[in-house]
């Protein structure tokens, strides 16, 4: 893994419910334009990584479906579009730290129960990671934060870090409690995580979740919901074609 970034403290446990996005969502004035070059910088860093086998097109691309598809979840369960959007576009970098670490950690052709200790151990630390990668952007860029912009990087970071916290406290920071929009974000994850490999059928997808080999980790009654939108979103063509 030499040259790429490791994560050597682990990730603070917490047990709590102060997840409230949409508060947070509203605290500040979201000015989409005034994060253009933060984006486009990261989009093509994002895009570098791994030009070989293509890692960071899929992983950019991965991160936009999944930020457009919250977004529109979340109007669909009634949410403001304004904070919606706002929340969804915060996701468009929540994998930003996968940049930092040896691309062959995350080979899809080594299954599960070949991968090395080191390569599980490291997987989870892209969460942490992510706040370093942002802050290198940033700082590069000699961008000086707003209040506001602040506040949109802290939206951004904290869908970084909680991403894959899961309800039954197995996830990487140890979360047992969390607010619909967190959860409603670590579900559109896992269901288009799961499309990269096609060896799975939507609706087997969505069975998996709400099954035993994930219970405990997700609402099945939000995971449903979740279906009931994704089988008729017109952005559903979105997980069928890379985007450009």
């Amino acid at each position: 893994m030499d040259g790429f970034v490791t994560a050597t403290s682990p990730a603070k446990k917490t047990n709590t419910a102060q997840d409230d996005l949409f508060a947070m969502a509203n605290s500040y004035h979201y000015a989409p334009d005034s994060f253009q070059a933060i984006y486009e910088e990261a989009k093509k860093r994002i895009l570098a990584y791994d030009p070989k086998n293509k890692f960071g097109e899929y992983l950019y691309n991965h991160q936009e479906r999944v930020g457009v598809f919250l977004s529109g979840f979340l109007i669909n369960l009634g949410y403001p579009s304004t904070s919606a959007k706002q929340i969804g576009d915060a996701m468009k970098l929540h994998d930003f730290g996968k940049t930092l670490q040896d691309p062959t950690i995350w080979d899809q052709s080594i299954p599960k129960d070949q991968r090395s200790d080191a390569a599980k151990a490291e997987r989870p630390k892209h969460t942490e990671l992510g706040l370093i990668t942002l802050d290198q952007v940033i700082q590069d860029l000699k961008i000086i934060l707003t209040p506001d912009q602040q506040k949109h990087i802290d939206l951004i970071k904290y869908l970084m870090l909680n991403h894959h916290e899961r309800l039954d406290g197995k996830g990487p920071r140890g979360m047992t409690e969390m607010g619909v929009i967190l959860q409603c974000a670590a579900i559109v994850d896992a269901v288009d995580g799961k499309l990269k490999n096609r060896d799975k059928t939507i609706e087997q997808i969505f069975d998996e979740l709400t099954g035993e080999k994930h219970k405990g980790e997700f609402d099945p009654v939000l995971v449903r919901k979740y279906q009931a939108y994704y089988t008729n979103a017109p952005q559903r063509a979105l997980a069928l074609t890379p985007a450009s």
